[in-house]
């Protein structure tokens, strides 16, 4: 199988097991996502703020996670390991971003 695809396959690999890791603990209020698309690359929708692609021509991940309207957070990696602790990471300082920001407002 070509690396590319196997990529693609990847990201389908990790939206499994963060639907598996988080099924508990994602509220109505902000569900995950984890949709893939294939238009025009690979990419797999986190949440409302936060998505991985896979570069091909690169053979990298790509993940974005919009913090603010200025503020953006990226990363690029061409080891899934570390695209899977970057995005577990993410996940589990999620929910209590979430409470402080319902606290305030």
């Amino acid at each position: 199988m070509p690396f590319p695809i196997y990529g693609a396959a990847l990201l389908v690999k990790l939206a499994d097991a963060l639907r598996n890791r988080t099924a508990d603990a994602c509220s109505e209020r902000d569900p995950l996502l984890l949709k893939m698309s294939h238009r025009p690359g690979s990419r797999l929708a986190i949440d409302q703020i936060a998505y991985v692609e896979f570069h091909t021509d690169r053979a990298a991940y790509h993940v974005v996670i919009e913090a603010a309207s200025d503020t953006k957070v990226t990363l690029d990696t061409t080891d899934f390991d570390t695209l899977v602790r970057f995005v577990a990471q993410y996940l589990t300082e999620r929910p209590s971003e979430l409470a402080s920001l319902e606290a305030v407002s």
